[in-house]
């Protein structure tokens, strides 16, 4: 333990034990509150981060098509990817998508779109509106079409 004259046999929240130096406890990150093997190897996050999992780092923003899930599980925060079909969200499900994107689903390729409204991520389109692929969102048909 760092921060005391005693022997243990694990490393206090905040430390881990190096193998480069055996027996020996080594501060974690400091955005990491409980690590493993090395201090970016974070297991847990300090207030105010999010532990996004698939690189075990801790970050104030989550990446793209993932949100900063403000519900604690096990005491600390993660990033949890979007819902299918959301590029950015805000939360789960297609009602909390910002952008659209293609997704692949059974080995085919499903196209999600922004409704007019701007509120929900799609697969089809109010009447008048189309799905545009190049932009994910519903645009409008031209004037006096119902369909196109």
């Amino acid at each position: 333990d760092l921060t005391s004259t005693t022997c243990d046999s694990t490393c206090i929240h905040g430390q881990y034990i190096d193998a480069l130096f055996p027996n020996t406890c080594m501060p974690c990150n400091s955005k990491c509150i409980r690590c493993v093997t090395s201090s970016i190897n974070c297991q847990q996050c300090g207030l105010n981060y999010f532990l996004y999992v698939p690189t075990n780092t801790c970050t104030a923003q989550c990446p793209s098509n993932y949100f900063n899930n403000p519900v604690i599980t096990d005491n600390y925060y993660y990033c949890t990817q979007c819902t299918a079909g959301c590029l950015t969200c805000t939360g789960a499900g297609l009602n909390a998508c910002q952008t659209c994107q293609n997704t692949t689903i059974n080995n085919a390729t499903v196209s999600y779109f922004k409704d007019i409204i701007g509120t929900i991520c799609t697969t089809f389109c109010s009447s008048g509106y189309y799905g545009n692929p190049l932009n994910n969102l519903c645009d409008s048909c031209q004037t006096g079409c119902v369909t196109c």
